[in-house]
């Protein structure tokens, strides 16, 4: 009423509105100036339950996080976190332009802290931050390990016999397999306009059915780090790539990320690759070529 003007902090997500302006003591007379606020970045991310805590025959549970400031964008699809934060609970409004609430409350995650566990599954993942003497002790181990192994005359057989070793032969499928969990370099020619090369090689596994197939793709799946598990028989496009949603908060249009978003860095495994749809295979094209997905 008297063009006092108040400057309010945000604590976590919340405005601690004045009350009663202290020039003119009128109660509840305060407006937001939308075009006059500072705004902080802030995120939601859904969190699911890794396969191996997860019970026999139960779909995954899935959680609702939300960060902010400087938490945002810390973390990325695909990635295993461990998250320190306040449980919370949140009223809901049955209607946007009435203030009546909701008997059920939605709960969410306020985060405080990401620790990224397992970031790549061939060295057990410890955070660099809170690493003990023992943690480097192993660490060291380790290296000098993979060193005593590469100066090795033969390599090349000894991990071909380490990798999947229950399954019997298959060498030469197994050298395959190797070379596309190692991977080659990556080429980048675009300021001489040559484009870009990929160092990765696709490879298609085929014959008759019980000769292991399978069972080598789950050994490759769980080596790569950022691996994915899929049947072709019941994948889609959109289940491949990614869909798009409606976000239930905000009623902004969302991606969601599909199989090959979210094995990016890894390798995504498909079995049954021949009962899959023709215009399934097509979106497989671009992936494998360009290594890009147009959506």
């Amino acid at each position: 009423m008297c063009h006092k003007v108040e400057y309010c902090e945000i604590e976590r997500n919340n405005i601690i509105e004045p009350a009663d302006c202290k020039n003119c003591k009128s109660k509840f007379s305060f407006d937001l100036q939308h075009n006059r606020s500072l705004f902080h970045d802030k995120q939601h991310i859904k969190l699911q339950e890794t396969p191996e805590h997860m019970p026999e025959g139960e779909t995954p549970l899935t959680l609702h996080l939300c960060c902010v400031f400087d938490l945002v964008d810390s973390v990325k699809p695909g990635d295993r976190v461990e998250v320190v934060g306040i449980y919370r609970a949140q009223a809901l409004k049955i209607n946007p332009k009435i203030r009546t609430l909701r008997s059920i409350f939605k709960t969410y995650i306020d985060v405080v802290y990401f620790k990224k566990c397992d970031p790549n599954r061939f060295t057990e993942g410890h955070d660099e931050s809170l690493e003990k003497d023992e943690d480097i002790e192993f660490k060291k181990l380790k290296d000098e390990k993979v060193i005593e192994l590469s100066k090795l005359p033969n390599i090349y057989d000894v991990l071909v016999s380490s990798f999947a070793p229950s399954i019997w032969e298959n060498e030469d499928v197994k050298k395959g397999l190797l070379l596309q969990l190692f991977g080659g370099v990556f080429k980048d020619f675009t300021d001489k306009g040559r484009g870009k090369f990929r160092g990765d090689i696709n490879i298609i596994l085929v014959g008759d059915p019980s000769t292991a197939k399978s069972q080598l793709l789950q050994y490759v799946h769980n080596i790569s780090p950022r691996g994915i598990f899929t049947s072709g028989k019941g994948s889609s496009v959109v289940g491949l790539t990614a869909y798009v949603t409606k976000d239930p908060e905000t009623r902004d249009i969302v991606l969601e990320s599909g199989a090959l978003v979210l094995s990016d860095k890894g390798i995504c495994c498909i079995d049954e690759f021949d009962k899959m749809d023709e215009n399934t295979r097509i979106i497989l094209h671009e992936a494998m070529e360009q290594q890009t997905i147009s959506i």
